[in-house]
């Protein structure tokens, strides 16, 4: 599925980076670090997510406590996914993958950002239970935002407007193409 993307993660730094993914190609076109330290510039970046997601844009928040996500899709990498294992495996697969099929791209003038692939180390129990201990600290702000942008990127939240609307758009469409049943 094709995805215009924006991700703000907030950790350390605050970082936002704007994206498309087109054809299993992750191109980022913009990289910046932003301030939402005071109420202004908190709203200013607001009404930019807002106006990112009105255009048809996959607005992702990665952070610890919610100040920006509410209204938009929250994307903790820290937090567990269906197959209860951190957001962050996940992703570091999918970079993974893409990084080997030279998927992932840069635009003109945007910094190019470097994941390192020995972040976490994966632990499994007598019991069978499998734990993974992440080093947070050995992964810069950016890489943690491009991370949240390939997991926004490969994998569908069902809270976010713009898949509803696709999948829904999708389905109206077959309904249409079916020729509906005539009673006399």
């Amino acid at each position: 599925m094709d995805k215009k993307i924006y991700v703000i993660s907030v950790n350390l730094r605050e970082t936002c980076i704007v994206a498309g993914f087109r054809n299993g190609i992750l191109l980022v076109q913009k990289l910046a670090q932003i301030k939402t330290a005071d109420l202004n510039s908190l709203a200013k970046i607001k009404r930019e997510m807002s106006v990112y997601q009105k255009n048809g844009f996959t607005v992702a928040i990665n952070e610890p406590i919610t100040r920006l996500a509410t209204g938009f899709t929250p994307c903790r990498l820290a937090d567990t996914d269906e197959n209860n294992q951190p957001r962050l495996i996940a992703a570091l697969t999918a970079y993974q993958q893409l990084l080997s099929r030279k998927s992932i791209r840069f635009s003109e003038g945007t910094r190019k950002i470097t994941v390192p692939e020995n972040v976490y180390e994966k632990e499994i129990s007598d019991k069978g239970i499998t734990t993974y201990r992440i080093d947070w600290e050995s992964i810069s702000e950016e890489a943690i935002a491009l991370l949240t942008v390939i997991y926004s990127a490969v994998y569908n939240s069902s809270i976010d407007g713009n898949y509803l609307k696709s999948v829904f758009g999708i389905i109206n469409k077959r309904k249409s193409h079916r020729k509906m049943p005539r009673f006399l």
